[in-house]
C-alpha cells in the first residue's frame, strides 16, 4: 500500500448504511481523515466544508436526494471556482453506460462497477492523486 495515502484526506459518499459503515472502517486504516456524507447533497455540503483538506472524493453514483453524478457536476463547478484539482471516483452497482459515457467521462476521474475490492479502489485514488485517468468504463 502507497504510504503517502496516510496523509491525505477522503470525502466518501454512499447512501447504504451497510456498505457506508463498513467500507468507511477499511477507509479510516488507509487514509488520514474520512469525510462521510450519506447523499450527494451531504456530499456538496461536505466538500463545501472541507474542500482545502479533501484531495480525492469517492462517491456512489445512484443515490437519493442528488446522485453522485449530480453532485460530481456541482462539485466540478466549485473546484473551477477555487481553482482545486479534487479527483472525483465513482462506484456504481450499474454500468456507465447506463449513465451516459459522455457525463461519467467529464465528471470522474475513475470509474469501478460494484462490487468492488479494496485493492481496486485504493489503486484508483492513488491514480487519480498523480493525474492519471481510469481506463474508461
Amino acid at each position: 500500500m502507497n504510504t503517502e495515502l496516510k496523509k491525505i484526506s477522503i470525502l466518501y459518499v454512499e447512501d447504504d448504511d451497510f456498505i457506508r459503515e463498513n467500507t468507511c472502517e477499511l477507509l479510516k486504516n488507509i487514509f488520514k481523515d474520512v469525510f462521510v456524507a450519506k447523499n450527494g447533497k451531504e456530499g456538496v455540503y461536505a466538500y463545501n466544508q472541507h474542500s482545502k483538506q479533501v484531495s480525492a472524493i469517492i462517491t456512489d453514483v445512484n443515490m437519493p436526494e442528488l446522485s453522485g453524478l449530480e453532485m460530481a457536476k456541482v462539485i466540478n463547478k466549485m473546484k473551477k471556482i477555487l481553482n482545486i484539482d479534487t479527483p472525483i471516483i465513482a462506484v456504481s452497482a450499474y454500468s456507465c453506460e447506463d449513465y451516459g459515457f459522455s457525463d461519467v467521462h467529464e465528471n470522474f476521474s475513475h470509474y469501478l462497477k460494484k462490487p468492488i475490492k479494496i485493492k481496486d479502489l485504493i489503486s484508483s485514488v492513488d491514480m487519480a492523486l498523480k493525474g492519471e485517468k481510469g481506463k474508461g468504463c
